[in-house]
């Protein structure tokens, strides 16, 4: 197919546009600038040069086209404080490219918001097809009016779907609300929420977000609405709760009242209550399942690996052949941090399901290990590995590779000391002046961090 994707660019859409071309689609992707045309002619996709306030250009790039992908949004109009405007450039830009598609049961995918969508219920994707009066209240009722729009085109002969999001969409170089968050708390010196903080709010990873919309342009039902949600509701008082540990500051209420002065435009948000059901989205497990008192939404398993030489004898039989793959997992202390981003995806210990996470490898020698920062309890994975130690290693940045492996979690003092100090030397030598996370000492690592070493399944 060829698909035309506004916001092709942006947080969301860097991401789609890699998942829509790797699945053997041809993308053109919207640029409003040559910063943005450049990335994604990098990528490989075609440029339409233009934006969302052209509605005849976008029915021009929408007609010629197999599908459209509607990620783009005026945020920056929106959070200035002319939310109207850009919920207005919205609903136009659907409209002109819903007319170009009338009648050819071509897709139209919507990206749209969650928030508020249902208070004190957990919200199904039935909900909301007539807007509550909580959302007609706040600004998010001016989007939810486009998605019902953009649902009402089935009746022109448009494959039209919505796709809610939450309001993170996270992963490493989040910039969204989360990262937003972050710096009011450290501006303010207190990291906030709302009366008793019990209002829930979803996530989803970024990469399980590309895929439901590649899944949604392929496959969705005309008039279909998706919960793009990993995490379905998380107490917003832990998310506060999390970004002070982190911080190292403390955490206090904040009323409704005086939300907005002290959340600036997100005090519009951060009250909400937003528990939402993903029930429809089992046809993309695994699923990433982070939560956000753990450390690995905040950045904490993004501590740096250790140093190592750039080869060695562990990749599984299938691989011995291939040296990209050898090459990716031959991290040293020159690598990046995106050379060293991984998924892993472990057997939950309770619920027997799939479960992936994003995560950091470390290599020592020609040992390959999974760790992270000390936390206050057992990581998820960790406990996971523990009990059903075989999990799939999945490469993802440059080199796409999924390594059948097994863990061993270490838990002898003297082994963890040996191997964590180089890992803790690593991460002091690495973290810049500005970063949130204290100077690591060894002991605390010795005492709390996750500590796995790899084992790759089919190894000569």
């Amino acid at each position: 197919m060829r698909i035309f994707v506004t916001g092709a660019s942006g947080w969301i859409g860097s991401a789609v546009v890699p998942e829509l071309l790797n699945a053997g689609h041809d993308v053109v992707g919207l640029a409003r600038s040559e910063a943005s045309a450049q990335r994604l002619e990098a990528a490989g996709a075609k440029v339409q040069r233009g934006d969302v306030d052209d509605p005849d250009g976008l029915a021009k790039a929408a007609d010629g086209s197999d599908g459209v992908v509607h990620l783009a949004f005026q945020h920056e109009v929106a959070f200035g404080g002319n939310f109207a405007a850009a919920a207005a450039a919205d609903r136009r830009a659907v409209e002109a490219m819903g007319a170009a598609l009338a009648g050819s049961d071509r897709p139209l995918v919507l990206a749209s918001g969650i928030l508020g969508l249902t208070a004190g219920r957990m919200a199904k994707e039935d909900d909301g097809l007539v807007p509550s009066a909580e959302v007609r209240a706040s600004p998010a009722g001016l989007r939810a009016a486009t998605a019902l729009l953009t649902l009402s085109l089935r009746g022109i002969g448009v494959r039209s779907s919505v796709l809610r999001f939450p309001p993170t969409v996270h992963g490493d170089g989040d910039h969204g609300f989360v990262a937003t968050l972050v710096g009011i708390a450290r501006q303010r010196g207190v990291a906030g929420y709302v009366g008793d903080g019990s209002n829930r709010w979803p996530a989803v990873h970024r990469s399980d977000a590309a895929r439901l919309v590649r899944l949604a342009v392929e496959a969705a039902p005309a008039g279909s609405v998706l919960h793009a949600v990993g995490d379905e509701g998380v107490p917003f008082r832990e998310i506060a709760e999390s970004m002070g540990r982190h911080l190292g500051i403390p955490t206090a209420s904040v009323t409704p009242v005086d939300a907005v002065e002290h959340f600036a435009f997100l005090g519009h948000f951060v009250g909400l209550d937003s528990h939402i059901s993903n029930a429809l989205l089992e046809l993309v497990q695994p699923r990433h399942r982070h939560r956000y008192p753990g450390t690995a939404r905040m950045g904490a398993d993004r501590a740096q690996p250790a140093r190592g030489p750039r080869a060695g004898p562990l990749l599984p039989r299938q691989h011995q052949m291939r040296q990209d793959v050898r090459r990716a997992l031959a991290i040293d202390a020159s690598s990046t941090l995106e050379d060293r981003t991984i998924d892993i995806t472990t057997t939950g210990r309770r619920s027997g399901q799939s479960r992936r996470i994003e995560i950091v490898f470390y290599r020592l020698g020609d040992d390959i290990y999974l760790s992270g920062i000390p936390g206050p309890k057992t990581r998820d994975w960790l406990a996971n590995l523990a009990a059903h130690p075989r999990f799939d290693f999945h490469l993802k940045h440059g080199v796409v590779a999924d390594l059948p492996a097994t863990a061993t979690v270490i838990v002898d003092p003297a082994e963890r000391r040996r191997v964590l100090a180089v890992f803790v030397e690593e991460f002091n030598r690495r973290r810049g002046p500005d970063s949130p996370w204290p100077t690591a000492v060894l002991d605390e690592w010795v005492e709390r961090s996750p500590l796995a070493k790899v084992t790759f399944v089919g190894t000569d």
